[in-house]
């Protein structure tokens, strides 16, 4: 694959969708819009155009997505921040035109950038209900965007209710969020000095109707390079990205600047990586989990 795609305006936010049907599409976030491509063998062409007003900063993929490649009843689906702080729901369908559904504004929502977000629903009926932010406003929030809806559907745009939001406040600005391959509960959070941290958001799982919004931190831990750094003054504010690895969830990874870091949540050592070395700052956090292999024989 060697081909090239020339956008009208700068690229600030790009972000493949990793859904087992959409592995085709590419998001990409410019100064006034976002759109959609769909990559082929030898080309890639624009499928769909989602007019936001300002700059993005962050996009999340919904797990409902689904490529024009893989289904004729096709579905994309995303989540965006923009630089006003802003947030927005975005749809289009097989059968309906884009559409742009404006949320997170205003005293209820985020008050600094909007560094990350991903969808936090878990694959089944709710896959596309919750969706997690983080911010350099310290906070941490978690939105339901269909509240009293008992089955999750997206209800039209003239009728649709504001989503609800729970929030957590941090020590420092938060710079990258990802939510557990296959729970519906935990995320992981990593802020700018470092820390990072597991997170249970949701006291019960199977609650629905009324989930009760009773978080706490399950676990905690710091990446040396980024504790390195800010112990002798080099950094005040790393930009740092943590994920799970998607087929094996014991495994996490953080990369801060040109350095990552890998934990094995089972077998944790006192907190200390398995693994560390230096990266391309440009390779993110995923790439570097599904390339390197599981740890073996931990001590």
């Amino acid at each position: 694959m060697d081909f090239s795609y020339n956008s009208d305006g700068n690229i600030y936010v790009l972000v493949a969708c990793h859904n087992a049907d959409a592995p085709d599409l590419v998001a990409i976030g410019g100064d006034h819009s976002l759109e959609v491509l769909l990559v082929g063998p030898s080309s890639c062409r624009s499928v769909a155009l989602f007019h936001i007003g300002t700059r993005l900063t962050a996009v999340a993929w919904s797990p409902r997505s689904v490529s024009p490649s893989s289904s004729e009843e096709w579905v994309i689906e995303l989540a965006v921040s923009g630089a006003d702080y802003g947030l927005h729901f975005l749809t289009k369908t097989a059968s309906q035109t884009e559409d742009v559904f404006h949320f997170g504004g205003g005293l209820s929502g985020h008050h600094g950038k909007v560094n990350d977000m991903t969808f936090c629903g878990g694959m089944g009926a709710e896959s596309s209900r919750y969706v997690a932010t983080v911010s350099d406003d310290k906070m941490l929030m978690v939105w339901d965007l269909t509240p009293h809806d008992t089955d999750t559907r997206i209800d039209p745009p003239d009728s649709r209710p504001q989503p609800t939001v729970y929030a957590m406040a941090y020590s420092h600005p938060l710079t990258s969020i990802d939510s557990h391959p296959s729970t519906t509960k935990e995320l992981l959070v990593a802020d700018c000095r470092g820390s990072i941290y597991i997170v249970d958001w949701r006291s019960d799982p199977g609650a629905s109707e009324q989930i009760s919004w009773r978080s706490s931190s399950v676990l905690e831990l710091t990446d040396p390079h980024a504790l390195s750094e800010a112990s002798v003054g080099l950094s005040l504010k790393l930009s740092g990205s943590v994920a799970w690895r998607r087929d094996s969830p014991d495994i996490i990874g953080s990369v801060y600047g040109s350095k990552f870091s890998l934990w094995d949540l089972a077998h944790l050592q006192g907190g200390k990586p398995y693994a560390t070395n230096s990266s391309f700052a440009q390779v993110g956090v995923q790439h570097i989990l599904n390339i390197l292999p599981y740890p073996h024989n931990p001590r």
